[in-house]
């Protein structure tokens, strides 16, 4: 009988997205690998969401992003982001309410699932983006739940408890969670090196570092060109493109999209640049899953605004294989995330466009910063500063462009399924 590996995600609902991807890459090395691999996905699932040779197991009430939504009073939980907005008595009470609802509703749905798949200690638990709950309701699970029926849980998180954790009443109850969880053989993990010094630090327990499975970010490079073709006119189609994925959320900076845009057409003007020269922006400007904040609502007005020539915005979601093939048709990445929000915080889109060999611009004193200083990219603190690096990028792309490459091939290793799957493996 070959070894289980149970992948449990809440928010797994459908084929779109981070939680999808990042399950169904770890779960095609570890049947490679010769695991027997199930999800513990959200009762609410498509019936689209289907793998081959993975069972999926109906096991999660609610998900992640439940204490964020509106509720039927208009009250919105507190943000993750605590600093950029002010909330009443009443609202935060109402969030740590909900927040304590799903860590309970999570417990149970852990301990049910347990019992129906029967878990014994040789069976292996991964939970790939942990909250503040998950290291709560694990850890109750396991002070409740005799030895020989606890599996080896293998924890990463992209997030900082103490900067940006959602679901988590404060960074000492993640802490006191994670020593309890240490204690009964959990293995931790960040995903990142850098937020994984940060936990080591600020935890006081062993945690090692679980780079995110990317692959080889193959593209269709048919279909690029043809997105290519769909953004630029066929005059414009030397002009470099400047390419921003993910949602459309505040701490990944979208609301500086506008100025930032502004601010290099300026400086492009300034420099006498001929139109073949130009830069175009192309923006993924899909709701996050609460939908759009009306900061970010305001900025999307304000883009719609700006000349269609140097603009296009992706407001439908995008497929695999047309995020991948964007990644291609582009030159250069755009993060402008909050650095304090990012200042450890991982992201996937940093992984994806390192291995896509694309030189990164992101806002300075942040991971994705970190990342940009080794492949050819660069950092600014204000949109001017960000305009003015996407210019010297460009004007030097040649030599950026085999520095983003040069580090790509470094890094590819790492960032593989079948080193992701070894890993947790060889850490029993």
């Amino acid at each position: 009988m070959n070894k289980r590996i149970f992948i449990l995600d809440p928010s797994l609902k459908d084929i779109r997205g981070h939680h999808f991807a990042l399950s169904s890459r770890i779960s095609r090395a570890a049947v490679g690998a010769g695991l027997e691999v199930f999800w513990g996905a959200n009762k609410e699932a498509s019936p689209s969401l289907s793998a081959e040779d993975i069972t999926i197991l109906p096991t999660f009430e609610s998900d992640m992003y439940a204490a964020y939504r509106p509720t039927n009073n208009g009250l919105l939980a507190k943000n993750p982001l605590t600093r950029l907005f002010k909330r009443s008595r009443t609202a935060n009470q109402t969030a740590n309410d909900r927040i304590a609802s799903y860590e309970n509703a999570f417990f149970e749905s852990v301990k049910r699932c347990a019992e129906e798949a029967c878990w014994t200690q040789h069976d292996i638990v991964l939970i790939h983006t942990a909250d503040g709950a998950t290291y709560s309701a694990l850890e109750r699970f396991c002070e409740t739940t005799q030895e020989d029926r606890r599996p080896v849980f293998h924890i990463c998180t992209p997030y900082d408890p103490v900067g940006v954790m959602p679901n988590r009443h404060s960074a000492e109850a993640v802490k006191k969670a994670v020593e309890a969880l240490a204690g009964h053989g959990a293995r931790l993990y960040g995903e990142n090196c850098f937020l994984t010094e940060h936990l080591a630090r600020i935890w006081e327990v062993t945690v090692d570092t679980l780079p995110l499975p990317v692959g080889e970010m193959d593209f269709d490079t048919a279909l690029a060109s043809d997105l290519r073709k769909t953004s630029l006119a066929p005059d414009e189609l030397s002009r470099r493109m400047v390419l921003c994925l993910g949602s459309a959320r505040i701490e990944k900076g979208f609301h500086l999209l506008p100025d930032v845009i502004r601010r290099t057409i300026e400086l492009e003007s300034e420099a006498d640049r001929p139109p073949s020269e130009a830069t175009h922006f192309v923006l993924q400007a899909t709701p996050q899953i609460i939908g759009y904040h009306p900061v970010v609502t305001t900025a999307l007005e304000k883009l719609s605004q700006l000349p269609n020539d140097r603009v296009t915005l992706l407001t439908d979601p995008l497929s695999e294989e047309e995020y991948s093939s964007w990644l291609g048709a582009c030159d250069t990445i755009l993060l402008p995330y909050d650095a304090k929000a990012y200042q450890y915080r991982g992201s996937g889109i940093v992984a994806e466009a390192a291995i896509a060999g694309k030189p990164i611009v992101a806002t300075a004193n942040s991971f994705p910063a970190r990342v940009a200083s080794q492949n050819g990219g660069s950092t600014g603190t204000t949109p001017r500063e960000i305009a003015s690096a996407i210019i010297q990028i460009h004007s030097e792309y040649p030599r950026r462009q085999q520095q983003a490459d040069s580090y790509a091939r470094e890094i590819k290793p790492s960032h593989t399924g079948a080193a992701y799957v070894e890993k947790i493996v060889q850490a029993g």
